[in-house]
């Protein structure tokens, strides 16, 4: 699980939503699409000699961000219950070498990694 997940289940599960400190910390999300690209574009490019580590670009978004995505694919308002923790703090990359060395950049923006989470899972909204 991670946070959308955890998040898209309190919707469909629960009477509040939990969100870990103050719900502005941001996390990296990526659409295993984008993630297929990204690594095909790594494997049908010649290799470099050396170490070259790179980030893959992701959608950086916060608790409070994806519970307002949600909140609206569903149609469904929900109270937000704080919880207090030393574990909520942001953690994303910078992925400008990639993006450039790859000309790559993410088809699917936080809205739309939503959407398709939705239709998977449409069958428990029923």
């Amino acid at each position: 699980h991670n946070t959308l997940t955890s998040i898209f289940d309190d919707y469909l599960n629960k009477k509040t939503i939990s969100i870990f400190g103050n719900g502005r910390h941001k996390r990296g999300y990526i659409f295993h699409s984008d993630l297929n690209k990204a690594i095909g574009k790594i494997i049908l490019t010649k290799k470099e000699k050396g170490l070259n580590i790179l980030n893959i670009p992701s959608v950086k978004a916060n608790s409070l961000e994806i519970s307002s995505h949600i909140s609206k694919k569903l149609g469904k308002q929900k109270k937000i219950s704080f919880i207090e923790s030393s574990k909520s703090f942001t953690l994303t990359s910078n992925t400008k070498k990639f993006e450039k060395k790859y000309n790559f950049s993410n088809q699917y923006d936080l809205k739309k990694i939503i959407e398709k989470y939705t239709e998977a899972n449409k069958w428990r909204l029923q």
